[in-house]
């Protein structure tokens, strides 16, 4: 993942000295789905009277979403989860897990606890994809 990061960094270098040196009367478009405090700054210094236009307020939650932390032990993560959905009778849950592997285990192991749960990762074929 770090390897992405240095690529992308290393193109906005590129298009930022081609901005600096080349194109000194050009209107360039720079468009990112996220864009670091760095970038910004170096866009900033690069480029002629920009502009920044943003969809949405980055790490903002929607106010439909209440969001809780609960401090727990490793091995109590998946009863926990299992006692939160049954509690508060969830019926739509999306958990992240670290891999494939323990999403696959997740599963079962909700599964063993009654509450229905399907996985979805990169391992499925076309028709191993669950619809949701």
């Amino acid at each position: 993942m770090k390897q992405i990061g240095y690529w992308i960094w290393a193109l906005f270098v590129i298009f930022a000295l081609l901005c600096r040196f080349c194109l000194k009367k050009r209107q360039n478009l720079l468009l990112f789905a996220r864009l670091s405090d760095k970038i910004k700054e170096l866009a900033a210094g690069l480029l002629n009277r920009p502009t920044m236009i943003e969809l949405a307020r980055r790490n903002v939650t929607a106010d439909t979403i209440t969001q809780r932390a609960y401090q727990v032990d490793r091995d109590k993560k998946r009863q926990l989860l299992a006692d939160l959905i049954k509690q508060d009778d969830w019926y739509k849950v999306l958990v992240f897990t670290r891999t494939k592997y323990g999403a696959d285990r997740l599963v079962k192991q909700l599964n063993d606890d009654r509450i229905q749960a399907l996985g979805i990762h990169g391992n499925k074929s076309q028709g191993g994809v669950p619809t949701l």
